[in-house]
């Protein structure tokens, strides 16, 4: 088993959270390897919208302007419920934007490759090791060989079924168990620069504007729904067909990029740091796709992750879970209460009488219903869910 030169710090997974990540080291200097599984550009079973709530990162990481050029705009949401009962919220201070994933990896991949990082493509992350000087050490399968990669540092961004995460004890399943079978369709009826989820029989779907007036349409059903035998194609257009008006815009229309699956959903890990491992977007803690922050918390992650790093690998040669101990700490801080909440949502989301009658409720405060979309969008905190209202309720 070859043992590859000592890193600074090996990122595995180049999805967002580990290419930004690897951005963010490269330029400050640490001799970051970026590996992954796939070779770039590749598709992606993903929503593909990137919230307001990322835009911070982006325009740290400086790409900000190129990408929102290339997206389409996206100012709000639309959420209807199963007796067609709608609700739209405004994001007021800045757009997220459609975008496929195929892109949005690729430019976030070339930025940490021009900060400095040393990219290897069709490698795929198998499991840690410690070398004799307590270094971490990640076992990776690249061009034919197994590799020993040694680090100062190991970042696992290699998502839902994570190996790194494996190896720092593994995870629980939390929330609803979910499938996601994604399709991007063009000339799609009836989109005017919003988000529109349609809620009915225990899961929903989501449609996201992309450019030239395609878009991205996810069906997120109960996993036990899924039947053995049936394609995910054949299974996309079922589901659909539950959302009659919906289907009517899209059923005639051509289909640019095949259904893909992802799931089931509802993982977190046990812990999100060890002795020189560390963990980041969906390996520390999977978002459910309903409100569409998934990118955004990634990015997040990313940037937090690189801060906690950087200050351990100036005072350690070899970072203890104690010195990145802050992350986990921080990372809780800034997404539990998003955790929280987002359970609450999928639990309302299974119980479609339920979820009816408190969207019907929230058309009577227009000002809860932006704060709702304003916080899916990742532009305001959970807290504000609780402020209080303007005296009047206004029309929705």
């Amino acid at each position: 088993m070859p043992v590859t030169r000592r890193w600074d710090v090996v990122v595995a997974g180049a999805g967002p959270a580990g290419a930004a990540t690897a951005a963010f080291l490269a330029e400050a200097g640490c001799r970051t390897l970026l590996i992954d599984r796939a070779r770039f550009p590749r598709e992606k079973p993903c929503s593909d919208y990137v919230a307001p709530g990322a835009r911070s990162v982006l325009a740290k990481l400086g790409v900000l302007g190129a990408l929102e050029q290339r997206g389409e705009p996206v100012h709000g949401m639309e959420v209807t419920s199963p007796s067609g009962t709608t609700l739209r919220g405004d994001y007021r201070g800045g757009s997220g934007f459609g975008m496929p994933r195929r892109e949005l990896d690729a430019q976030l991949v070339e930025l940490a490759v021009a900060r400095g990082a040393t990219l290897w493509e069709e490698t795929r992350a198998e499991g840690l090791t410690v070398t004799l000087r307590g270094a971490p050490a990640l076992r990776a399968r690249h061009a034919g060989h197994t590799h020993t990669l040694s680090a100062r540092v190991v970042v696992g961004a290699d998502g839902l079924r994570s190996a790194i995460a494996r190896a720092l004890g593994g995870g629980t399943r939390v929330g609803p168990r979910r499938l996601a079978l994604v399709a991007q369709i063009a000339d799609v009826e009836g989109l005017h620069g919003v988000g529109e989820i349609f809620v009915a029989g225990g899961g929903y779907v989501g449609v996201a504007p992309l450019p030239g007036g395609a878009a991205n349409v996810a069906v997120v059903q109960p996993a036990a729904r899924a039947h053995r035998g049936m394609s995910g194609s054949a299974l996309f257009w079922t589901e659909l067909a539950h959302h009659p008006d919906l289907h009517s815009r899209v059923r005639d229309r051509p289909v640019l990029r095949g259904v893909l699956a992802t799931g089931p959903f509802g993982w977190r890990s046990q812990r999100a740091v060890g002795n020189g491992v560390i963990l980041v977007g969906d390996a520390a803690h999977f978002f459910d796709p309903l409100t569409g922050d998934g990118v955004a918390a990634a990015l997040h992650g990313a940037a937090l992750a690189a801060q906690v790093i950087l200050q351990a690998l100036g005072r350690l040669d070899v970072p203890t879970r104690r010195a990145l101990a802050p992350y986990e700490t921080m990372h809780r801080r800034l997404f539990g209460g998003r955790w929280s909440a987002q359970r609450l949502l999928g639990a309302a989301v299974a119980h479609p009488r339920l979820f009816d009658l408190g969207l019907r409720a929230l058309t009577q405060r227009r000002e809860l219903g932006d704060r709702i979309v304003q916080f899916a969008g990742s532009v305001a905190p959970v807290s504000s869910l609780f402020q209080p209202l303007a005296t009047n309720p206004r029309p929705a």
